[in-house]
C-alpha cells in the first residue's frame, strides 16, 4: 500500500504573526510576489533551422537571490530515534529497526528513509548548477547531560560532522550517503550544531555560490547542546539567525515526531526565509523529495501559442533550471513559459521566434549542449517521448496532490507551533533575513 502523505510547505510569511521586513540582497520572495523567470536560450526573435522544434532552457525562481549556482548541505538527523522503525518494518530487541533500503512497504529505519531521500533529490540536480555537501548530527552527543553546556573548543558542534563539503561530484556524496546508512544511528539532537556546522560549509566552501541552502532532516526535536528544551530551542533558533545573516535559507522536513511538535523545525525555517514540511508518515518522505522544488517552484508549463501545442518536453530541475522541446510551425511563432510557486503566484514569459527549414539554429551557450542532446533523445524516441508525458503526467499529480495537502495542513502545524510557543514561553521575534549576508 502507498504511504499517505501529510506534509505542509510554509513559507515566510504564510508561518509568521508579524509581517516580514524588506526584501534586501539574498533574502527569500514575499509572499504574493512573481517568481523570477529568464530564458537563456532563444533569444527574442532568434530565427531558427534545423527540425521544426525549438530547445528552450533558463531558470525560474521563487527567491531573489542574485546569481544562477546554488551551494546545498543536506543535514541528515543521525542521533539514536533516527534508529526507529518505519511502517511494516519489524523492529529488533534494542527498538530499533533492520536497516532497510528506505522505501517499498518495509522500507527500514529513519536514517534509511532520510537517505532514500536524499538520493531521490540527488538524482535531480543539475551538477553544473549545483553543489552539494552533507552534515550529520547526532553520533558523539550524549543524551544524558549533567552540564548547562558541553565544553571544548568545538562546544557548538558536538555531535555533528561535516562528512563531505559542497561538490559538484555528486556520486561522491552518493557514496558518502552510503557510509552514513552503513553508521548505527546514535545520540542526541544538536539542530544548532548542525545548522552552524553547515552554514560554516556554505559560506567557507571555496568560490561559495550566491545562492545558499541547507535541507534540513529531522525526526526529533533539539535534544542538545544544552540541558533543558526550551534552552536547546533557543539555542537552534539563535543558530538560524545567524544563518540567515550570512545569507543561508533552510528548508525544514519534520519527520514524524518532529512534524507533531514543530516549533524548531518551524521556526527555523521562517526565521531564514525558507519553507516547512512536516512529513507524518517517515516513510513517504522519499517521494516528497522526487517532486520538491528547492525555490518552492510548483509547476511549469511550456506552449507554442501560435498553433496552441503544448511542449513535446518540459524538464524542471529542482535548483530551478528548466528546458523544453516544443514543436514549430514555418514562419513566426509566440511561445509562453508559465510558471507556478506553491504559493499559488503565476508568472508567465513570452518570445516570439521564426522557423526557418533549412537555415542554421543560434549556437548554443556554453554548457546547453548536453541539455539539448538529452532533450532531442526523447523527442526523437516515440517511446521515449510517451513515457516522458506520462512521467510528467504522474509527476502533475503528484506536485497537484502535496500542494493540496500542504494547504490542509497548514493551519495544524501553526496550531501545534502556537501551543509549543506557550507552553516553552517562546516569544516570536521578526526574521532575521533582512540583514544583508556577510
Amino acid at each position: 500500500m502507498r504511504p499517505r502523505l501529510v506534509l505542509c510547505a510554509c513559507a515566510l510569511a504564510a508561518c509568521t504573526a508579524p509581517p516580514p521586513p524588506a526584501a534586501g540582497p539574498g533574502d527569500p520572495l514575499e509572499a504574493g510576489a512573481a517568481p523570477r523567470l529568464t530564458v537563456e536560450y532563444p533569444a527574442e526573435g532568434a530565427i531558427l533551422g534545423g527540425p521544426p522544434s525549438a530547445f528552450l532552457a533558463g531558470r525560474v525562481a521563487a527567491g531573489i537571490e542574485r546569481g544562477e549556482r546554488l551551494d546545498v548541505v543536506l543535514a541528515i538527523d543521525t542521533s539514536g530515534s533516527a534508529c526507529a522503525p518505519v511502517g511494516a518494518s519489524p523492529p529488533r530487541e534494542d527498538g530499533c529497526g533492520e536497516p532497510g533500503s528506505g522505501t517499498g512497504s518495509a522500507p527500514g529505519r529513519v536514517i534509511d528513509v532520510e537517505i532514500a531521500a536524499a538520493r531521490a533529490l540527488l538524482a535531480r540536480l543539475d551538477p553544473e548548477l549545483t553543489r552539494v555537501g552533507v552534515v550529520s548530527f547526532g553520533a558523539g552527543a550524549p543524551i544524558r547531560r549533567s552540564l548547562h553546556r558541553f565544553e571544548g573548543p568545538d562546544t557548538g558542534f558536538v555531535g555533528t560532522r561535516l562528512e563531505i563539503a559542497p561538490t559538484a561530484d555528486l556520486s561522491a556524496v552518493a557514496d558518502v550517503l552510503g557510509g552514513l546508512a552503513r553508521r548505527e544511528p546514535d545520540g542526541a539532537t544538536n539542530l544548532a550544531g548542525a545548522l552552524g556546522r553547515a552554514s560554516q560549509a556554505l559560506t567557507g566552501a571555496e568560490g561559495s555560490a550566491p545562492r545558499r541552502l541547507v535541507v534540513l532532516l529531522t525526526d526529533g526535536i533539539p535534544t542538545a547542546p544544552r540541558e533543558t528544551d526550551r534552552e536547546n530551542l533557543v539555542e537552534a533558533l539563535q543558530a538560524a539567525g545567524r544563518a540567515a545573516r550570512r545569507g543561508v535559507r533552510v528548508l525544514s522536513f519534520a519527520i514524524g515526531e518532529a512534524a507533531r511538535e514543530p516549533v524548531a523545525a518551524l521556526e527555523v525555517a521562517r526565521r531564514t526565509g525558507g519553507a516547512f514540511y512536516p512529513v507524518h508518515d517517515a516513510a513517504a518522505l522519499p517521494e516528497v523529495f522526487r517532486v520538491v522544488q528547492l525555490d518552492q517552484i510548483a509547476d511549469l508549463e511550456v506552449t507554442n501559442l501560435t498553433t496552441g501545442a503544448p511542449a513535446a518536453h518540459e524538464r524542471l530541475a529542482p535548483e530551478g533550471g528548466f528546458d523544453a522541446i516544443v514543436a514549430l510551425a514555418p514562419g513566426p511563432n509566440r511561445l509562453a513559459i508559465r510558471a507556478l510557486t506553491e504559493a499559488g503566484v503565476a508568472v508567465q514569459r513570452e518570445l516570439s521566434v521564426s522557423y526557418a527549414p533549412g537555415g542554421d539554429s543560434p549556437v548554443l551557450p556554453a554548457g546547453l549542449e548536453a541539455r539539448r542532446a538529452a532533450a532531442r533523445r526523447v523527442e526523437l524516441g516515440a517511446v521515449a517521448a510517451r513515457g516522458a508525458t506520462l512521467e510528467r503526467e504522474a509527476l502533475a499529480l503528484s506536485r497537484a496532490r502535496i500542494l493540496a495537502e500542504i494547504a490542509a495542513a497548514r493551519s495544524m502545524a501553526e496550531e501545534a507551533a502556537e501551543r509549543q510557543r506557550r507552553e516553552l514561553s517562546l516569544e516570536v521575534d521578526a526574521p532575521d533575513v533582512a540583514a544583508p549576508p556577510r
